[in-house]
């Protein structure tokens, strides 16, 4: 995950804002907890498409200068899954993903939504949501 996926970037689209707020420990906390739920989310993710396979389908420029990485996943004959990956080079300048499109819903933005929620019941407490994640 972590050579494909540029985490630093997902996990501070993805805090609901909190980002800015949060101390360095908390950071740490939820950069870890966001790469728990996102190992975790592509595992069910994966277990639902055994044998299937992963065929590039296309880049294109996306808005400020991402590229958008388009693959099928399926079985050949197939319609199968559209997964869009958003790319960025990071501080490396190597292409990592900053969101994940799968039926044309983006994982940062799930992510950040579930935060949002967690954030307005616990009135802000970031180690709530530290828990809940």
């Amino acid at each position: 995950i972590r050579s494909a996926l540029n985490l630093e970037a997902m996990a501070g689209a993805a805090s609901a804002a909190s980002w800015d707020r949060m101390t360095p420990p908390q950071r740490a906390s939820y950069r870890r907890v966001f790469e728990q739920r996102l190992a975790r989310d592509c595992v069910f993710q994966n277990r639902q498409h055994r044998g299937e396979s992963l065929t590039v389908l296309g880049v294109r420029r996306g808005e400020g200068g991402d590229r958008l990485l388009a693959t099928r996943l399926g079985r050949p004959g197939e319609p199968g899954r559209v997964v869009i990956w958003r790319l960025r080079p990071g501080p490396d300048q190597k292409l990592r993903a900053v969101d994940i499109l799968l039926d044309g819903r983006s994982m940062v933005i799930s992510i950040s939504d579930e935060a949002r929620s967690i954030l307005e019941r616990a009135s802000g407490d970031i180690d709530a949501l530290l828990g809940s994640m």
